[in-house]
């Protein structure tokens, strides 16, 4: 019997993809907050860009790291 090895390691490519997902919703929903009272929009594209990393992550793409290393970057 051979192993799959796409499938393996499926539920912790998940686990962090929905972690992903929630903390990308958490910043983008205060950078929403922030931009109407006249601040900056980093917050909020950076939170949804992260939520794209964690769609990508779900779905185990490379352009997931990639993404969030261009998000850590300095800027």
């Amino acid at each position: 019997m051979e192993e799959n090895t796409r499938d393996h390691g499926k539920g912790p490519a998940i686990v962090v993809g929905l972690l992903l997902l929630i903390a990308g919703l958490a910043l983008a929903l205060g950078g929403s907050k922030l931009v109407s009272v006249g601040g900056s929009a980093y917050y909020l594209i950076a939170g949804l860009s992260i939520i794209v990393c964690g769609i990508l992550f779900t779905l185990r793409r490379g352009a997931a790291l990639w993404l969030y290393a261009l998000i850590l970057l300095p800027h």
